[in-house]
């Protein structure tokens, strides 16, 4: 069972990475981060699993070469 304190963590990151890949749609964003959660469902330490999903969906779109957003002045 997912944490409020998990969901929370999972939220900001898809807010996180929507600004950061501003070319990719949030849907997009959710459903990878969905993804590489669900590769740790059966985690029994539960504290890094926010990290590990970020750093997983950070590889997924480093390995289809999504752009990041321009950086603004």
């Amino acid at each position: 069972m997912v944490s409020n304190e998990e969901r929370r963590s999972l939220d900001h990151l898809v807010e996180r990475l929507t600004a950061k890949y501003s070319a990719i749609g949030r849907d997009q964003i959710v459903a990878l981060v969905s993804q590489a959660h669900d590769g740790f469902a059966n985690a029994k330490v539960r504290d890094f699993v926010p990290l590990f999903v970020e750093r997983r969906v950070e590889v997924l779109l480093h390995e289809h070469n999504w752009q990041r957003a321009a950086a603004t002045g």
